[in-house]
């Protein structure tokens, strides 16, 4: 079946003076990521010059986010 993902830019200051470094996925604590889906997310981090960061909220009401770093081979 089909995630339909949120996708939010994070900024760490001002909106007008900074650019974000992460664009937050909003991904439900119970969902599992397949391959393809990670690898989407981390060539939309490439495109748009930003770390993907996961981001749940698990069954205990805590926020979890993981950041990806999308490298290329040598």
């Amino acid at each position: 079946h089909t995630l339909s993902l949120s996708l939010k830019p994070f900024h760490t200051g001002d909106p007008h003076r900074f650019h974000s470094h992460y664009v937050a996925v909003i991904v439900p604590w119970s969902h599992m990521l397949s391959p393809l889906q990670l690898i989407t997310l981390g060539r939309l981090g490439t495109v748009v010059k930003k770390s993907p960061l996961l981001c749940s909220v698990d069954e205990t009401g805590h926020v979890r986010t993981l950041s990806l770093e999308w490298t290329g081979a040598n």
